[in-house]
């Protein structure tokens, strides 16, 4: 991500005209943001500032009013804007992938499911081999609770790059949750070494081993967290979802309010993840819901 800004950078410089420089740059900034690798509360607003000026150069450029859905989907969260937005996007170019695959998130996180999944496969009509968009559909069916169709988007996605680690995280609790335990801790302990210094990844794998009884497993991937977060930003959603494995649910609560406090994309998610189901009916978990603006 540090590499691509540098080089979105370097392509305004020469050309401060060149609108789809700076959609470059705001995608740089909310993928950074969403996957924690930076704080989102400086990610996303500088995101959104790359995108406004995408747009004040050329307003028609799709790219710019999807670049500009993701931000008030997932630090706005502003549903009509971002619905808004991601139409207009799609509109203006139907056949950029990415404008369908962050609008099957934006669904998702709206209960919308079916449209979720047309949506993502649509964008896998346009880009078939990204791999993150594959990863996409997956999730869409997960979200859907139809765990079969989600484990065999993964596993396809694995087959094109058995190291694709958003894959591994994905698949893993899919796995779990069909009782397919041995399967998903083959999967982690593939990539166990690549995995050591991402801690998105690792909240996944501790959130699987959590699940899976292999509490230890799941501890030492918390002290790993720990170690990263001297060295680099940590999000309090990968603590959350370790811990919530672990069962221990006050403790879930504590991270999920720091993640609040910091406005993590991530929440706006976890509000339609299957694995949380038995927390739905929990006061808090409704009031956190509430702030987030749902």
């Amino acid at each position: 991500m540090q590499k691509a800004m540098e080089h979105f950078h370097r392509a305004i410089e020469k050309d401060p005209g060149y609108a789809l420089a700076h959609v470059g740059v705001a995608d740089t900034y909310n993928i950074s943001g969403m996957f924690s690798y930076l704080p989102p509360n400086e990610m996303f607003p500088k995101a959104k500032e790359a995108a406004r000026k995408a747009l004040e150069i050329d307003a028609t450029l799709g790219e710019a009013n999807a670049s500009l859905a993701f931000t008030n989907t997932f630090f706005d969260w502003d549903w009509a804007a971002a619905e808004k937005e991601f139409k207009r996007a799609i509109e203006l170019n139907p056949n950029y992938a990415i404008a369908h695959e962050w609008y099957a998130l934006y669904l998702m996180a709206m209960d919308r499911f079916d449209e979720s999944i047309e949506e993502a496969e649509r964008a896998l009509e346009l880009d078939p081999l990204s791999f993150m968009i594959n990863c996409v559909v997956g999730i869409a069916y997960h979200f859907a609770h139809r765990y079969d169709e989600a484990i065999a988007h993964h596993r396809k996605t694995l087959e094109m790059d058995p190291y694709f680690l958003p894959a591994s995280a994905y698949i893993s609790v899919p796995l779990v949750e069909c009782g397919m335990y041995d399967d998903s801790i083959e999967v982690m302990e593939r990539v166990e070494s690549l995995a050591a210094g991402n801690a998105y990844t690792l909240g996944y794998f501790g959130l699987a081993y959590g699940m899976t009884g292999r509490k230890e497993k799941a501890l030492e991937i918390l002290d790993r967290l720990d170690e990263l977060a001297q060295e680099r930003y940590v999000s309090p959603i990968h603590y959350a979802n370790i811990l919530y494995g672990l069962g221990d649910i006050d403790k879930t609560f504590e991270y999920l309010e720091k993640a609040y406090a910091e406005r993590n994309p991530m929440l706006v998610l976890f509000k339609a993840t299957p694995w949380i189901d038995p927390m739905r009916s929990d006061p808090r978990f409704i009031s956190l819901l509430k702030k987030i603006g749902f």
